[in-house]
């Protein structure tokens, strides 16, 4: 059964509307600050199997996690969706602390890369550096060097 028309039930709710992600900026950089020491503080670990004449033995050995924009994102609990519509309507105290945390994130990356902490494919790819090639071709200035029959033979076959 619907509720009956002219009905003033929604003035009796304790709020309205979801609870904000963040009230502050300051409390989104804290959470960047937070989910960046969670990824110093909680290394990948990886296993180099080293081989001698006797045995053969696996030594793990921890390798320091990259930052993301995804990682930072699951550990707010908010989605790329999410923040890309906050975004346009947050206010500049709240854009400004969204680059930095986005700057930071990169700079990371990038800085891993150079040094070789990171794979420098995969970051590129990340942050959008590629090397990109456009080739262009114009084919009706080239000169033919096909004999007729042989150019025919070609038509034919297409």
């Amino acid at each position: 059964m619907a509720a009956p028309k002219g009905n003033s039930f929604w003035k009796a709710r304790s709020k309205h509307g979801r609870d904000k992600l963040f009230e502050t900026p300051e409390l989104l950089l804290k959470s960047a600050e937070e989910y960046f020491e969670w990824c110093d503080e909680n290394p990948w670990i990886t296993s180099e199997t080293t081989q001698s004449t006797k045995d053969e033995s696996v030594k793990e050995k921890p390798t320091q996690r990259p930052y993301s924009k995804g990682g930072w994102h699951h550990y707010i609990g908010c989605s790329e969706t999410w923040l890309t519509n906050f975004k346009k309507t947050a206010t500049n105290d709240f854009l400004r602390v969204i680059e930095q945390i986005e700057n930071f994130i990169a700079t990371q990356q990038w800085e891993g890369a150079t040094v070789g902490a990171f794979n420098a494919n995969i970051i590129a790819r990340t942050l959008g550096l590629t090397d990109k090639a456009e080739l262009k071709a114009n084919f009706e200035d080239m000169p033919v060097s096909l004999s007729n029959e042989a150019l025919s033979k070609l038509i034919d076959k297409l």
